[in-house]
């Protein structure tokens, strides 16, 4: 049987993994390195990476261990809609106006990795310092949904409007159409539910 020339391979992908080079070999086996799309570079035996017996470093069993049950799952997958689906209600806000991920948080193993120590139950991810930037471990924080909606482009309403909403005489269908909102933030704001210090 032909022995196959390895380095013709070089840079082919096997499932979630793309092969280096060629680095050791016996009577018996052949050894391949290989880096992951997590970014883990690992040793492998030829035979397991060419049949796929081997497909990852080890991520993508502990990517179904984490299960798309998780919160962050959808968080992750919500993220990408409105960056890179078109077809999504978001899409106008976020990837029509160029905001991206960063190529790490691609792959939710990654995006999980970063952030399950820092996510707490009701927070949102929040693009930050650079409210213009892309989403990246480096750009972003976790946040309450009050604090995420002054932060959004599409708030029309700060402080001093929800004040000025506060002591006015107008109704409240009048004020909806004054400030671009809807009524039932009107009576939020009046009521003193949200925007408030």
């Amino acid at each position: 049987m032909k022995k196959i020339n390895i380095e013709e391979l070089y840079g082919k992908k096997y499932n979630y993994l793309i092969l280096i080079k060629e680095v050791k070999s016996n009577d018996r086996r052949r050894y391949v390195e290989a880096k992951c799309k997590c970014g883990v570079i690992k040793v492998f035996e030829w035979d397991n990476l060419r049949s796929g017996k081997s497909q990852s470093c080890g991520c993508k069993k502990k990517e179904k261990m984490i299960g798309r049950e998780h919160t962050l799952y959808r968080i992750w997958r919500d993220m990408k809609q409105r960056c890179y689906n078109s077809k999504c209600p978001a899409y106008k806000y976020y990837g029509e106006k160029g905001v991206f991920i960063d190529d790490r948080w691609l792959y939710y193993e990654v995006f999980y990795n970063d952030n399950v120590n820092k996510y707490k139950k009701g927070l949102e991810l929040d693009r930050f310092p650079d409210r213009k930037g892309f989403y990246s471990v480096e750009n972003t924080r976790w946040v309450t949904h009050k604090e995420n909606m002054r932060n959004t482009n599409r708030c029309r309403l700060d402080i001093d409007k929800a004040n000025e909403i506060r002591n006015s005489d107008k109704n409240t269908k009048e004020l909806s159409i004054i400030y671009g909102v809807n009524m039932e933030t009107i009576r939020n704001v009046k009521r003193n539910e949200s925007w408030t210090i």
